[in-house]
């Protein structure tokens, strides 16, 4: 067997260096290795829990989201019933006010009238007044001269009259 380890160069250095390298082996397994793998085992749960919260935090994301596009939804709602509502009024308003100024119109066009009427009754009258005293004036200065001309004149302006009333 000696000429097989020398045959290897096998000699007590290497059997020295492999107990060493045993030996460091084991402490590096013991007081190294396990420590990294605990170390590793650490790491990798606390990603896990990143994880997890980042998983949790999307989901309130989401959450908050879906709630936001719900009021936001709400919000337009009752942004368009609050324009309907505001258009109806408008409309009512405007209807209010059209029947109203209507009203007013005919109110002020019956006033109108009725002033009109006066007036032209007022005219009427001061006319009448005017044709009496220019005939009574005529009327006598033509009975004066000529007592045919004068019951001719009187019936034309009866005629006269008549036809003013019915105007």
């Amino acid at each position: 067997m000696k000429e097989i380890i020398e045959n290897f160069g096998l000699n007590s250095t290497f059997w020295v260096q492999l107990i060493n390298f045993s030996v460091l082996m084991l402490i590096f397994v013991k007081w190294g290795l396990k420590p990294i793998q605990r170390i590793i085992k650490e790491r990798q749960k606390h990603a896990q829990k990143l994880l997890n919260l980042e998983n949790e935090w999307q989901e309130k994301l989401a959450e908050l989201e879906k709630e936001y596009n719900h009021k936001i939804a709400e919000a337009e709602d009752k942004a368009s019933k609050i324009v309907a509502e505001a258009k109806k009024y408008a409309e009512a308003l405007k209807n209010r006010i059209g029947d109203e100024l209507y009203k007013y119109k005919q109110e002020e066009t019956t006033k109108f009238n009725k002033y009109l009427e006066a007036k032209k009754a007022e005219f009427k009258s001061e006319l009448q007044n005017q044709i009496v005293n220019d005939f009574k004036k005529a009327l006598g200065e033509v009975l004066q001269e000529n007592p045919d001309l004068a019951e001719k004149i009187t019936t034309a302006l009866i005629d006269k009259m008549s036809v003013m009333d019915n105007e």
